[in-house]
């Protein structure tokens, strides 16, 4: 089966190579570009932790020049793959790995008061995780380094594949990225050729952004890890050579 991708590139690749893994076939198709921002005056002196919730502010951290003395800087972040791309990067491996969002807040009202840190994060949130601790009584300073920027036309692969009526599904990882998916496929008048296919979406949440005519069918992880998302996918039958085999189109 092939299945339509809508998170940034580099998300994208490495789902891509999942479904690769599993049988199936994926096209990336953004819905969001990810922009470094210039990092502003920060002070000179050091912090004691700095907390990342998205791994492409771990990814700014990596290349900005600006942010270089603070690469050894204790690490609070959200995920285990979190985790492991600072490792990858050549950063600290993070003291505290959180399953989410909430999580780490939590933990760092617990574990770092009276402590000063520096959060790193996207111009878009959806979560206030700098004013929740700073109601908590903790010092934290906040740094946009990037910012996701919402495509405005239909990328040709993707308008390709689903005039080809190639795609079997889509998956979802943000309302974010489902609101923009919606709002280009109106713009295109293409609803219609969403109709056999099946949206799958991280949350219940994200659901709630796609009109209830526009897919077949509709499949929500039981809980929000990527995992449990693809668990969900329909078994792909291998060849004894590895090739998928008996598929439709």
């Amino acid at each position: 089966m092939r299945f339509l991708l809508t998170r940034p590139m580099a998300m994208a690749a490495e789902t891509a190579e999942k479904l690769q893994a599993l049988g199936h076939e994926a096209l990336p198709a953004p819905m969001l570009d990810i922009v470094a921002r210039p990092v502003g005056d920060l002070p000179a002196d050091t912090f004691d932790a700095i907390i990342l919730t998205s791994r492409n502010a771990l990814e700014v951290l990596a290349q900005s020049e600006t942010l270089a003395r603070y690469r050894l800087t204790p690490l609070l972040v959200v995920g285990e793959r979190s985790a492991r791309r600072a490792l990858e990067l050549g950063l600290p491996k993070p003291v505290e790995i959180a399953n989410d969002v909430a999580g780490l807040i939590a933990a760092i009202a617990g574990d770092y008061r009276g402590k000063r840190l520096l959060y790193l994060r996207g111009a878009d949130i959806t979560q206030d995780l700098a004013g929740i601790l700073r109601r908590e009584g903790l010092r934290i300073e906040e740094q946009i380094v990037y910012e996701a920027v919402a495509r405005t036309i239909m990328a040709p692969a993707m308008r390709q594949a689903l005039n080809n009526e190639k795609i079997d599904g889509v998956l979802f990882y943000s309302t974010r990225t489902a609101e923009i998916f919606v709002r280009l496929i109106e713009q295109e008048d293409q609803k219609s050729l969403c109709r056999p296919m099946i949206a799958y979406c991280l949350s219940s949440h994200i659901s709630t952004k796609l009109p209830l005519d526009m897919f077949g069918g509709l499949r929500i992880a039981p809980h929000a890890s990527e995992a449990a998302l693809l668990a969900l996918l329909p078994q792909a039958h291998l060849s004894s050579n590895g090739e998928t085999k008996g598929e439709k189109r």
